[in-house]
């Protein structure tokens, strides 16, 4: 939805034609904060006002978090178990809300 204008419009009007009223957008972190603090979020802005324009609500999913905001632990992390256990631990620990967190909340209301 996020790639092509055209597209993103004739999908959010199938939406409406379907009678939903909410879509599901998947948002990469690490193309709208890919350094500390930048904000490169203009793509999910136009999704989010479009959307808005035709009354249907957005769930936005925050996924893929930049390499700078992850432990560094984490950044090459083994896959066997107690890896995963240590992993566990250090998000625990260590991961806080960032800048992109924010911004999704304030652009969704």
């Amino acid at each position: 939805m996020l790639a092509d204008p055209d597209d993103m419009e004739r999908e959010l009007d199938a939406v409406v034609d379907s009678g939903a009223r909410w879509v599901r957008l998947d948002v990469d972190r690490s193309q709208i904060e890919g350094t500390r603090g930048s904000d490169d979020g203009d793509h999910v802005d136009r999704v989010v006002d479009a959307a808005r324009e035709r009354d249907i609500k957005v769930l936005a999913l925050l996924a893929c978090t930049p390499a700078w905001a992850r432990p560094a632990a984490l950044r090459d992390a083994g896959t066997d178990a107690d890896d995963r256990e240590d992993n566990v631990g250090l998000l625990r620990r260590d991961v806080a809300p960032e800048p992109a967190f924010h911004r999704l909340r304030a652009l969704l209301g």
